[in-house]
């Protein structure tokens, strides 16, 4: 969308200047919390966001922003909320800042999607629309040295790089193995790694996943407590419960590969379980050591 904006009344000379449009926003990270008591609230910040011009009329240092700003994710409005202002620069058509820690309301159906395409998918598109205040600096006469533009409006497409089902989770070490002899079940705590690819940092809180074997049966679960998954490697401890005999067998012989699935109990924000819900990811478990 053509950017639009409400120029200052004392700022006659620079109402006939062409502000450009964004040709696409990107972000080095985005941070989002859904351990926050509302459900239907996440907090959101980002290290860098960068937008970039497709055309510019002027080169006036932008020395702060601030922006009300709609997620969108396949037609539907995921998120909207207000940036606080933040210091910014302007250089080369690229305006940079920053994104404090700010929160954005959710529409819990349409962001567990868009969640959700992130979780599977090695990429997903948004678009960002919304509009800017910006406080730029000039040395330009009959302007003064610094002015607010507000109302800037803005409509640009992103592109986040997604978790493509985490492939590469690694179990990395055994710690203990028990069996409760009421039950039958065993608890398997591990050290585990879970490679995250995508450009999300992100506080999960608890999350279950349901361990799954080649014949599609469900033989145990897989226990994440007070998960924060940071870009790249994340070490993780798992609690693991094998409800299935034969299988504990199996693994006191050697390797068995499973899938980690999401389910209806992955988590008990409904964001959550709509995101994980069609995860689906290798795990394989090395030879134990039998349980004492």
């Amino acid at each position: 969308g053509i950017i639009t904006s409400k120029w200052p009344t004392d700022c006659v000379a620079a109402a006939a200047i062409d502000v450009g449009i964004f040709e696409r926003i990107d972000v080095a990270d985005l941070s989002i919390d859904f351990t926050l008591a509302d459900h239907n609230v996440v907090s959101f910040s980002s290290s860098q966001l960068t937008a970039k011009l497709i055309s510019v009329g002027f080169n006036w240092p932008v020395t702060e922003s601030s922006q009300h700003a709609n997620f969108e994710h396949d037609g539907n409005v995921v998120a909207t909320g207000n940036t606080i202002s933040s210091p910014a620069t302007f250089a080369n058509g690229i305006i940079s800042t920053t994104v404090q820690k700010t929160s954005l309301e959710i529409h819990p159906t349409f962001f567990g999607i868009a969640m959700a395409s992130i979780i599977s998918l090695p990429k997903v598109n948004l678009t960002i629309r919304g509009t800017v205040d910006a406080t730029l600096s000039t040395n330009a006469p009959f302007i003064p040295k610094s002015f607010k533009v507000s109302g800037i409006g803005y409509e640009a497409p992103t592109t986040l790089k997604g978790c493509a089902n985490f492939p590469n989770i690694v179990f990395q070490s055994q710690v203990s193995l028990t069996v409760d002899p009421a039950t039958g079940v065993y608890t398997l705590t591990a050290q585990i790694n879970v490679p995250n690819p995508s450009q999300l940092i992100m506080t999960l809180g608890d999350l279950t996943f349901q361990l799954v074997d080649t014949t599609n049966l469900v033989v145990g679960t897989v226990l994440l407590t007070s998960v924060q998954l940071n870009m790249k490697n994340n070490q993780l401890k798992a609690t693991i419960k094998i409800t299935n005999k034969s299988t504990y067998d199996a693994l006191l012989i050697g390797p068995v590969t499973f899938t980690m699935k999401g389910f209806a109990d992955t988590s008990t924000n409904p964001v959550l379980v709509t995101a994980f819900n069609s995860l689906k990811t290798p795990f394989t478990i090395p030879k134990l050591t039998p349980a004492a």
